[in-house]
């Protein structure tokens, strides 16, 4: 039968040994000094007479006080010892594996996993550890496939912060399009299409992240991304189609980016069915920003007129009323070429 040993138990099974032995050692120390003086000096001893040698015996009192003494300070250094190896072997040592793992994550290693051993609450600690590990592994992977609202929309439900009820607010809507990427798409191999799109799509994304914009999904070759203001949109939106120059005059076969941006109310909430949802923003203020990318040309930003008015920029543009399908009237909206 296997008997699991905790370190409390460890602890307290080692220091009873010890105090055994401390006695066992004064017991066999009293008794051999006893012995020794009976052998020596009892003989010797006989009533009315002095046949012991007094400075015979002070002698062998004084060597034997000395082995006591002696003795006596090895077993007071003894249960620091113990202590000492106690703390290096279960304590300290563990730590420096569990360290040592944290160092590893901290690095981004989320496979590192620590074996399962030791005593009880060591390998219950190493065992918490890799259940940690795999899980924030788990979350790192699903985090690829998810928005970020999404994301912090399930942080918020597992704290209790809010619900999935849906709300209104006021947002900057930004969507981009890659042209001719169906024309693309059937000239080229698989392989390189995914490649091709996934650099273009890597190009925007930083460019949204570095301007605080939170992506809600891919849709193809498209992203609509959900920014905190319009500036935010449009200084994303002017990098974006820069950066995309740059990386054109590299490429036989060039691939622009169309993009529209629209600021207004839209509804945010939790879109899908049966056990699978998606946390994003739907209503007019996105479907307008989506038909505002449909006719925006290779190159160009087009903005809806409640993004220009807060822009305020000093750039060039075009002003023209767009028909929008399923919208009874014309949007005005302004046209931006790229800059260079």
């Amino acid at each position: 039968m296997k008997v699991k040993l905790d370190l409390k138990k460890a602890y307290y099974f080692g220091a009873a040994l010890l105090i055994l032995l401390v006695i066992a050692a004064y017991f066999v120390f009293f008794l051999s000094v006893g012995g020794a003086f009976i052998v020596k000096y009892l003989p010797n001893s006989k009533a009315g007479t002095a046949n012991v040698s007094i400075k015979d015996f002070y002698q062998d009192l004084l060597n034997w006080t000395l082995i006591l003494v002696f003795l006596s300070l090895g077993m007071f250094i003894l249960p620091f010892a113990y202590s000492l190896l106690t703390y290096s072997l279960y304590i300290n040592r563990p730590h420096a594996v569990l360290k040592r793992g944290f160092r590893s994550v901290k690095e981004g290693d989320f496979e590192t996993r620590l074996a399962v051993k030791g005593l009880s609450e060591t390998a219950a600690l190493f065992e918490e550890f890799n259940s940690m590990v795999k899980a924030c592994q788990k979350k790192i992977s699903i985090k690829h496939y998810v928005s970020g609202s999404t994301e912090k929309m399930l942080e918020h439900l597992n704290s209790g912060e809010i619900t999935t009820q849906p709300r209104r607010k006021l947002t900057t809507i930004f969507f981009s399009d890659v042209r001719d990427f169906t024309t693309f798409s059937e000239q080229n191999d698989p392989l390189v299409v995914i490649n091709t799109i996934n650099e273009i799509f890597d190009i925007q994304v930083a460019a949204v992240q570095r301007n605080s914009g939170d992506i809600d999904k891919f849709i193809g070759d498209e992203i609509m991304v959900e920014f905190p203001s319009p500036s935010a949109a449009f200084k994303a939106a002017d990098e974006i189609q820069a950066k995309i120059a740059s990386y054109n005059r590299k490429r036989r076969f060039p691939l622009e980016v169309g993009i529209g941006i629209n600021f207004g109310e839209a509804v945010a909430g939790a879109v899908g069915a049966g056990d699978q949802f998606n946390w994003t923003t739907i209503g007019h203020t996105v479907n307008v920003a989506r038909r505002l990318c449909g006719v925006a040309e290779a190159g160009s930003i087009v903005v809806s007129e409640s993004v220009y008015e807060k822009l305020k920029i000093k750039r060039a543009c075009e002003r023209s009323a767009i028909k929008v399908k399923g919208v009874s009237k014309p949007v005005h909206a302004y046209v931006i070429r790229a800059q260079g």
